[in-house]
């Protein structure tokens, strides 16, 4: 049992490894175009093409700390429904269901397009980098975000079902919020 404390708990430390990467991602996209703009203005040519470093980093930014940003709680959701709702946490359960299958079927349709890519061998146009790369880190980012996602619901079944004690109760309370 041990064990699986253990793995629950490298699980809960994965959404920051994204936080971590995307906000990487996001200073390395910063300093490439500054070197772009710095060597542009000492008037020697282009020596990258920033259109095509900025979309990649973008991307990478926008969906490696989405799980991280769903485990505080940080997403957009309707509260205003919710809180009206009068079994909330039956609801938030159903939610996660839902948000669950539609996760999964979105790490399904970007893994078949990385794939996709990968066969088909396709690379940026200016700087010939293979694209495939940066789809299976929307996979990752993805995966980490179905890993939150399951931890959120195992806390929810865990309260539903009365198993959790009033401690964990407390600590996720304070976790999620």
């Amino acid at each position: 049992m041990k064990i699986v404390g253990k793995i629950l708990k490298v699980l809960t430390y994965l959404p920051t490894v994204g936080r971590n990467l995307g906000i990487l991602s996001l200073l390395l996209t910063i300093m490439a175009l500054l070197a772009e703009n710095l060597v542009r203005f000492t008037g020697g040519g282009s020596i990258l093409a920033p259109d095509e470093i900025g979309g990649l980093g973008m991307v990478l930014f926008v969906f490696l700390p989405l799980a991280w940003v769903y485990q505080k709680r940080g997403h957009l959701r309707m509260g205003w429904f919710a809180d009206k709702f009068p079994r909330k946490l039956y609801l938030e359960f159903f939610l996660s269901i839902l948000s669950f299958a539609f996760v999964t079927w979105l790490i399904i349709l970007w893994w078949d397009w990385s794939f996709l890519i990968f066969q088909t061998k396709k690379f940026t146009v200016i700087m010939e980098i293979p694209n495939w790369p940066f789809y299976m880190a929307v996979v990752f980012a993805w995966v980490l975000f179905l890993i939150a996602i399951v931890e959120r619901a195992v806390h929810q079944v865990k309260q539903i079902f009365g198993k959790a004690t009033d401690a964990t109760v407390e600590a996720d309370r304070i976790r999620y919020e």
